[in-house]
């Protein structure tokens, strides 16, 4: 108990950061789509994936707007998202936590994610 209090082990558990937990995330990424982390179409099958659930759900045009709002938050968003993933795992899930932080952490991805629920919304009306 005296190495921690004070030293150099005192809040070693803590010491981590959203580098460390980017690249442990890369790493895991890259076995799921077999190649680099964010392969275009790996990436694609997802988008569309979650473009026609939410356009299913009846939330499309509310998506839209929530998304392009958010396009100037994505860098900040991205933090969050690692900031939260102890409390997001357990509701989520690794494989889609993963999901999540690909989908949301490039504003290309949430470009597509919009291009791809508004091409939904456009075909069934």
């Amino acid at each position: 108990m005296k190495a921690l209090k004070g030293g150099k082990h005192q809040g070693a558990f803590l010491s981590f950061s959203h580098r460390d937990i980017s690249t442990n995330l890369s790493l895991m990424e890259r076995d799921e789509c077999g190649g680099a982390p964010k392969e275009s179409s790996c990436n694609q099958g997802r988008i569309s994936f979650y473009a026609a659930e939410i356009c299913r759900r009846g939330l499309g045009v509310p998506a839209i707007f929530i998304l392009e709002a958010y396009k100037p938050l994505v860098v900040l968003a991205g933090s969050g998202i690692t900031a939260a993933f102890p409390l997001l795992l357990p509701l989520l899930g690794m494989k889609r936590y993963r999901e999540l932080v690909n989908l949301l952490s490039d504003r290309e991805t949430v470009e597509m994610l919009i291009r791809e629920i508004e091409f939904i919304v456009a075909r069934e009306s």
